[in-house]
């Protein structure tokens, strides 16, 4: 059942996979320069940034008789498959409307560019309820550990699938001719992967719609929100009447105009903060590297260029870098799948601050490593280093958090 109701997290992460190979290439080919390309990637992030929080609240108060995850499991993942359609078949969607010519091909950029901050956003905000519903699954378990092992190892699982189907070289199988090239072959592949994995997640989850208005998770963190929002008006009046201290004043208002995330984290318990800001620079590295690994192999270790007329040498040195790099990719995520399975047993004889430290250490080592080699099978092999960084960002911080909700008196000493 655990791997049941993580199957859609494994779409999710081979449609990410794709994403993270040959979208960079693709914006690259169509025109858009390297700035533009890295601002284009954030979009979705940002969007992330403020519509995830309120997916989550909305998830929590939700009373459709599906259940309060699966609706917006739904919603998402639709919008995530429109993106895959989109995104190779963009410039096709243009010359049926607009006829072939320049306007088509600017449609088909713009598609381009829509679809990749749509499939970017999906993929990462539905993540949120399927953690939820994962979370629902096991809290009155003692098997949190064992839950987000499998997640963990779907999570890799769903690279390694997405890597192999982009680094394989489709444009010359029966599949390739049939579906015209590379990226479309590939994507329509991912499609007919993710419906599968949605089905099977959706059909498995048992979800009872919730029709009392009990307070959630989230109904205690707004009042405890609103408590210390109090707590702060008091201190300040107490303090404004004492002392008249402008400053102090001043923090109240520009706290009160903070948006509702950063005020929920400026909130939280301090070792909650400490997790935070330990996991959003762990991501940020990890990102990162999965972001721009092939553009890396394609133009630093080839010699390619995405910008090369077509079927130019240049060009072809850079789809191959792009494809070996995608190897590489695969290496990390067998890594992390297999790593995956040890975490368990090494949190319980390391401690989750060791073994927390190993997975970043060995990140940063193979980052120096890349830097300064230009060997493509050192470099693989570096990328397969960090598969063990990726298991432990993809376990620990969710079972300390399961953790310190199951028990708010439990410290974590480690």
């Amino acid at each position: 059942q655990l791997l049941m109701l993580n199957a859609i997290v494994c779409g999710l992460e081979f449609c990410a996979s794709a994403a993270f190979c040959y979208i960079p290439p693709m914006l690259l080919k169509a025109g858009i320069s390297e700035e533009n390309m890295s601002m284009i990637i954030g979009v979705g992030p940002l969007l992330g940034f403020f519509i995830v929080p309120v997916i989550g609240r909305a998830s929590d108060r939700c009373r459709s008789p599906f259940g309060r995850r699966r609706p917006f499991i739904f919603v998402l993942s639709l919008l995530l498959i429109v993106s895959l359609v989109i995104i190779p078949y963009g410039e096709v969607f243009g010359v049926w409307f607009f006829g072939k010519g320049a306007l088509s091909k600017d449609v088909g950029v713009a598609l381009l560019v829509l679809g990749a901050v749509m499939l970017d956003f999906s993929s990462q905000a539905c993540l949120t309820p399927c953690e939820a519903l994962l979370s629902d699954a096991c809290k009155s378990t003692n098997q949190q550990d064992r839950c987000f092992v499998v997640y963990s190892f779907m999570v890799s699982l769903g690279g390694c699938i997405g890597y192999l189907v982009t680094a394989l070289d489709w444009s010359a199988s029966s599949v390739g001719v049939y579906f015209g090239n590379q990226e479309k072959s590939a994507f329509s592949m991912l499609i007919v992967l993710f419906v599968f994995s949605m089905v099977a997640t959706l059909g498995i989850a048992q979800e009872h719609p919730v029709l009392k208005d009990t307070p959630s998770a989230q109904d205690l963190i707004d009042l405890h929100l609103q408590k210390n929002l109090d707590q702060v008006h008091q201190a300040i009046v107490l303090q404004k009447n004492a002392t008249n201290d402008f400053f102090l004043l001043l923090r109240l208002r520009v706290y009160a105009l903070l948006p509702e995330t950063i005020q929920a984290l400026l909130c939280i318990p301090f070792v909650l903060k400490r997790l935070a800001l330990a996991n959003f620079c762990s991501w940020t590295a990890v990102m990162c590297f999965n972001l721009f690994f092939t553009d890396f192999v394609g133009q630093a270790v080839y010699g390619g260029d995405p910008n090369a007329p077509e079927n130019s040498r240049l060009q072809e040195r850079y789809d191959e870098g792009v494809r070996m790099g995608s190897w590489g990719l695969l290496f990390h995520c067998i890594t992390s799948a297999v790593y995956a399975f040890f975490v368990e047993r090494l949190v319980k004889r390391f401690g989750t601050r060791n073994t927390y430290f190993f997975g970043m250490v060995s990140f940063t080592v193979a980052m120096t490593v890349m830097v300064f080699s230009r060997s493509i099978v050192l470099i693989n092999l570096m990328a397969a280093c960090t598969g063990f960084a990726y298991a432990t960002v993809t376990t620990i911080p969710f079972v300390l958090v399961t953790q310190y909700h199951a028990d708010k008196e439990v410290r974590v000493q480690s």
